[in-house]
């Protein structure tokens, strides 16, 4: 019913203007879209953006989004977008082409590791190893570990300890009780660490530099979780010392969940669509790949819902979009998301402009953690250029000498905003159904029952103002304005 709804939509939408021309598409193939009802649909092609080199910025954190976060840690840092770290106790963490784990002296706990937990997880059969090298360590207890794990109740590990003891050891623990220790006595100082599942069943491994292969280390445990798992690779010691360096951490096979945890939607394909279809619906917003019709990235409200504060970026239904120059522009006439969104692919962030002081907001995050609430990946208050009213019925925006304009049509008026200063310009009235900003560079827009044009003084500059209609003429019912070089298009 969904692709029907939309290939419905699609068929009958009118175009008017080069940025909204169809290809040939075969929407029929287009996967689910989240939601049962549609708002609106917009055909982004992006060869029509002044520079669309945005779209394969591999520095961004939604283009790093890792689809396979195997990892070689090329760099001086580790990825954010795949891993979080932590240190304890002055414990270090450091990152040279490779990762350094040292517990600095001789210490007690869970000292220092990298981690995926709210970055990603590993679901059903898996296969995972990491390299090792420079390892030194020596006390009662610990070492360095491989772990997969559901919770600090349930996981399994493989370790290289610490001597005395000089093993290479695993264990199983199930609902906080170690249910499968097994060991091997070892001398390396460099090798390599592997955990495999299959069903419920669970196997360690180390790499033997004698006959170049991998060798089990015991026997295989049967019945651990089927539940998806986090991965870490960290130090954990008993009044001892512990440090190493670990390299090309790989996942052999094994099917990863993206982003943030369980929430994050997305294909593998790393780069933006060339022509993208985005559709808005009551769960959020869903952009498809135009070329191959398959779900690129996912914006929904399944984080958080409450309006700024704390909310993932799209928190509730959105009923219009527009895409221009990286930037995707989506509004609400009702719910949690009343105002004006702007999701900015070329900074890696996203903004809301609202009515109120306190209600607008940065998303202080990348977009790779779009659908995760902001009390954990960050969120701040940020009063960004208001509008006359929050509920918002139409908007238009367009270029105009090297300037970005926002114009808003709401239910208190209009709001202008200019994006290169972040002002704006209210035309205070009754409510307005429609706005346009003609390729002439005249604004047209409805207030109540008035068909309103001016010609310039609605453009903000440096600083907030306020600017009247030139003309008008009563003309009611008008629902939609569109506009050509030559032409204005009025719907009612």
């Amino acid at each position: 019913m969904r692709k029907k709804v939309l290939l419905f939509l699609l068929a009958f939408i009118i175009v008017f203007g080069k940025n909204l021309i169809f290809a040939e598409t075969n929407v029929v193939n287009l996967e689910e879209i989240a939601g049962d009802t549609i708002y609106s649909v917009f055909y982004y092609d992006t060869s029509f953006d002044d520079d669309d080199s945005w779209r394969t910025n591999s520095s961004a954190g939604w283009y790093q989004e890792p689809y396979d976060p195997s990892d070689n840690f090329y760099g001086t840092s580790v990825n954010s977008h795949r891993w979080q770290t932590y240190a304890n106790n002055g414990a270090s963490v450091d990152c040279n082409f490779e990762v350094n784990l040292n517990t600095n002296g001789t210490k007690t706990g869970w000292v220092c590791g990298v981690y995926s937990s709210d970055r990603w997880s590993i679901s059903g059969n898996f296969d995972i190893q990491i390299d090792f090298d420079d390892f030194s360590g020596y006390g009662n207890d610990g070492g360095v570990a491989l772990y997969a794990y559901d919770g600090i109740d349930n996981y399994f590990y493989v370790r290289r300890r610490v001597g005395p003891s000089n093993r290479y050891d695993w264990d199983v623990i199930v609902s906080g009780n170690p249910v499968h220790y097994q060991f091997v006595n070892t001398s390396d100082t460099s090798g390599k660490l592997r955990l495999v599942r299959h069903i419920t069943n669970v196997y360690a491994y180390f790499w033997d530099w004698n006959s170049s292969s991998w060798v089990q280390i015991g026997s295989p445990y049967n019945g651990f979780t089927t539940a998806n798992l986090f991965v870490s690779f960290e130090i954990g010691v008993d009044n001892a010392y512990c440090s190493a360096d670990l390299d090309n951490f790989i996942i052999n096979y094994g099917s990863t969940n993206l982003g943030c945890y369980e929430k994050a939607d997305r294909s593998s394909e790393q780069a933006f669509p060339e022509r993208a279809i985005l559709v808005c619906h009551e769960n959020g917003l869903d952009i498809f790949d135009a070329d191959d019709n398959e779900m690129w990235m996912r914006f929904d409200k399944r984080g958080s819902k409450n309006i700024a504060i704390h909310q993932n970026i799209v928190a509730d239904h959105v009923e219009k979009v527009y895409a221009k120059n990286g930037k995707i522009y989506l509004t609400s006439s009702f719910g949690y998301m009343t105002g004006v969104a702007v999701i900015d692919f070329v900074n890696d962030n996203a903004r809301f402009h609202d009515a109120n002081p306190w209600d607008g907001w940065n998303y202080n995050a990348s977009i790779a953690y779009r659908n995760c609430s902001n009390d954990i990946f960050g969120w701040y208050e940020s009063t960004h250029a208001q509008l006359v009213n929050h509920v918002v019925h139409d908007f238009s925006v367009k270029e105009i000498d090297g300037t970005t304009y926002v114009a808003v049509a709401t239910d208190g008026g209009i709001t202008v905003i200019n994006e290169n200063y972040d002002t704006r310009n209210h035309c205070y009235g009754s409510a307005a159904s429609a706005i346009e900003i003609g390729e002439n560079g005249v604004l047209y827009f409805t207030c109540g029952d008035n068909f309103n044009y001016t010609l310039s003084s609605w453009k903000p500059g440096s600083s907030n103002g306020t600017f009247t209609s030139n003309y008008y003429f009563s003309l009611s019912g008008v629902q939609t304005l569109e506009s050509s070089e030559d032409y204005l298009f009025i719907g009612f």
